[in-house]
């Protein structure tokens, strides 16, 4: 029998922020509410003990004291990520992109909701096995499995993304991409970055546009949110996922200059009519150029210069 996750991952915490903060502002039956409950559902005794605290008044009390207590305003803060980003993607597929690519999907609704709504929209998800197994499980529970959606398992930090992204069904090289890397880049060491950004030129053929987050940097140079408390760095460790990198906006541009990267636009955090509830986490949206032709027909699967 396949072995199913026994402990609490960041993916699964997510999907209980967004649960609960879905009870909060009365969302429960939108579709990132419901998969996040499948997936929780799908993911063994961690899962099922997450969703037994949040079906109960008391329990869901007491995962906001945890969240005020560890992170205050990381629930809310997902919503508002998640809508800027479905905003931009929204902007490309409209202008043109076809086919859509998640490293890092965790439970995240994306993809399978746009499947749905741009009928030319290919999308392929690429995350850790146990994370995949559980969403797959739950897109069936659902009735969301679609054709156009494709769930890869791998683990990004060691596996290489051309080969990855040439094995998933329906991958096209050369379709205009958009690349969502969401709450995924400060897991990485850098050699691991560099990789990653190395691969996705070497795989696609034309221009692509890359929405990411990046962890703000303090004082001492360590990764993390602005207002998270010293013991959830020991938390994220203790399940081998630690932050990991990190950049200070202003140096932002050169970093993702140095992969290879154009950045074309990074989020407002404070607007005054909607400010990011939990500030300390960059989103941003950069251009990443394809290979050139000549490139392309004497060296088909090698990185750009």
């Amino acid at each position: 029998m396949e072995q199913r996750a026994r402990r609490i991952s960041t993916a699964m915490a997510v999907a209980a922020g967004t649960l609960l903060d879905a009870d909060a502002a009365g969302l429960g039956q939108q579709l990132s509410a419901r998969l996040a409950r499948a997936c929780l559902e799908e993911s063994g005794a961690a899962g099922r003990r997450l969703l037994r605290l949040l079906d109960r008044r008391g329990g869901r009390a007491l995962l906001r004291c945890a969240q005020a207590l560890v992170l205050p305003g990381i629930a809310a803060h997902y919503r508002w990520r998640k809508r800027r980003i479905r905003a931009w993607v929204q902007a490309r597929t409209d202008a043109g992109a076809s086919q859509l690519i998640v490293l890092g999907a965790g439970f995240d609704a994306l993809a399978a909701g746009l499947v749905r709504t741009v009928p030319r929209l290919r999308a392929i998800e690429i995350d850790l096995a146990v994370h995949q197994r559980a969403k797959r499980r739950a897109l069936r529970r659902l009735g969301l499995e679609h054709s156009r959606l494709g769930l890869v398992e791998a683990d990004l930090r060691t596996q290489a993304l051309p080969g990855l992204l040439a094995g998933a069904a329906g991958f096209d090289r050369h379709a205009p991409s958009v690349v969502v890397a969401e709450g995924l880049l400060m897991y990485l060491p850098p050699p691991s970055l560099q990789a990653l950004f190395g691969g996705l030129a070497a795989a696609l053929s034309t221009p692509a546009t890359v929405i990411a987050t990046a962890m703000e940097t303090g004082a001492g140079g360590a990764p993390g949110f602005r207002g998270q408390r010293p013991w959830l760095r020991h938390w994220l460790r203790r399940r081998g996922e630690p932050f990991l990198w990190g950049c200070a906006p202003a140096a932002l541009p050169a970093s993702m200059r140095g992969h290879g990267l154009r950045l074309d636009a990074i989020a407002d955090p404070a607007p005054p009519h909607d400010p990011d509830p939990c500030p300390g986490e960059w989103l941003f949206r950069a251009t990443l150029p394809g290979l050139a032709p000549a490139r392309l027909t004497s060296r088909a699967g090698a990185a750009p210069a």
